[in-house]
């Protein structure tokens, strides 16, 4: 199952904002591998939408925020494999279709954004929902910092967080984190399991909650985004 996602991700890839907050302060509150720090959760406001811009010439991808816009937009090859640390020959992504429809009606509604540092490199999350006309499709876009320019990746580093932000409910991320109890027993259990000193270890979290969805484990069923594109 995580396979199918990571190779939907790579392909599907598809927003500028400003000023998210709800920061977590994941310094006191979680434990984290070795070869990992600074980890940060950030919810974005509501309404909080990234939207299609119209000219190449104007991306620099400086930003997580505006890769996404990026993404959103790119209308030719060579934009596309701009955005990417993966590139390819060609892409099954309708260009004109990008080109033509109004950015009323196809923009990303961001959501979440988690970034940690490892080996050396910055990385991020997104967890956003594409409005494409009247269809709303929830998904996560997983990013990597290289010098100065942000590019999606695929990097199996990201990919315990990407299969999180794509699957579980906005409803639930925040309150995971802050180790706040739900309305899911099995969901409980799972965090307190996994709090040690005081502090949620996201690794085990992320395992756990991993192999309990694969598992079909029903209550756990019940945290799932039902916008999400995998069903």
């Amino acid at each position: 199952m995580i396979k199918n996602f990571m190779i939907v991700a790579t392909l599907l890839c598809n927003s500028i904002l400003f000023s998210q907050e709800q920061h977590i302060n994941c310094a006191k509150n979680l434990l984290i591998n070795q070869n990992t720090k600074n980890l940060r959760v950030l919810k974005y406001q509501k309404g909080f939408l990234a939207k299609k811009i119209n000219s190449f010439s104007k991306v620099t991808n400086n930003t997580p925020e505006e890769l996404m816009s990026s993404i959103l937009s790119a209308s030719t090859l060579d934009w596309y494999n701009y955005n990417r640390e993966e590139k390819k020959e060609k892409t099954s992504q309708d260009f004109n279709y990008i080109k033509q429809i109004p950015s009323d009606k196809y923009f990303f509604e961001l959501l979440y954004k988690i970034t940690f540092e490892a080996n050396g490199f910055e990385y991020a999350v997104i967890k956003y929902y594409l409005h494409n006309n009247d269809e709303v499709v929830g998904f996560a876009e997983s990013m990597k910092k290289i010098e100065e320019k942000w590019v999606t990746t695929s990097e199996s580093e990201i990919s315990q967080l990407l299969f999180f932000m794509i699957m579980i409910d906005t409803e639930y991320i925040s309150k995971i984190f802050k180790k706040q109890e739900t309305n899911n027993k099995a969901l409980n259990l799972i965090i307190s399991n996994n709090i040690k000193q005081d502090k949620l270890n996201v690794n085990g979290l992320l395992i756990d909650l991993e192999e309990g969805l694969s598992s079909e484990n029903e209550e756990l069923k019940l945290l799932l985004d039902p916008k999400r594109l995998f069903k």
